[in-house]
């Protein structure tokens, strides 16, 4: 029976997708920065004064700063599930002929934004964190451990087989750390 990884309900340790407000939600193609939620005010993801603790991957981990999701940005999506999802075959060489593969990426659900991105789904894809946005009838499916542990992608790219376990196991810790928290 296949076994597929699922997403954990709290923000902690996540990753996140944002835009910051300033009138329209952004466009597909805007600028985004991504990062990682330390720690967050409110367990509850809706409450409109939620405030999160992020470390932004475009600056130096000491720079960490608090911002109000529900204020601060026109988009805010946060981390869902791994999945396959098809791209352009990173490892292809320049001037060949263009060839697709499915590698592994992160969707993003919206906390902020739910309007423009409940059509559209929003994917980084591992190693190189390549940004892209999908239609809900893109070809994809969720990773499975049990089964897509196997595939060839992952077996030919060490470094990429190495992401998809540590992000399994991070799963696995974090669920087991929420357990002890709700006892």
């Amino acid at each position: 029976m296949a076994v597929i990884v699922e997403s954990r309900p709290e923000l902690v340790g996540k990753r996140f997708l944002c835009a910051a407000a300033g009138g329209e939600e952004p466009r597909v193609d805007g600028r985004w920065r991504a990062g990682v939620i330390r720690t967050v005010s409110h367990r509850d993801s809706r409450s409109p004064e939620l405030s999160v603790y992020v470390e932004f991957d475009d600056l130096e981990w000491e720079k960490r700063e608090w911002v109000k999701v529900y204020e601060d940005f026109a988009a805010f999506l946060v981390e869902y599930q791994l999945i396959w999802a098809k791209r352009k075959d990173p490892s292809q060489s320049q001037g060949s002929k263009l060839k697709h593969i499915q590698w592994p990426a992160l969707t993003f659900k919206p906390l902020v934004g739910k309007s423009v991105y409940s059509s559209i789904i929003a994917v980084e894809f591992l190693v190189d964190k390549q940004l892209d946005f999908l239609s809900e009838d893109s070809a994809f499916q969720p990773y499975q451990d049990d089964i897509d542990s196997l595939n060839p992608v992952l077996r030919d790219n060490p470094q990429l087989q190495e992401e998809v376990k540590i992000w399994v196991k991070e799963q696995k810790v974090q669920e087991i750390f929420m357990q002890d928290v709700q006892e």
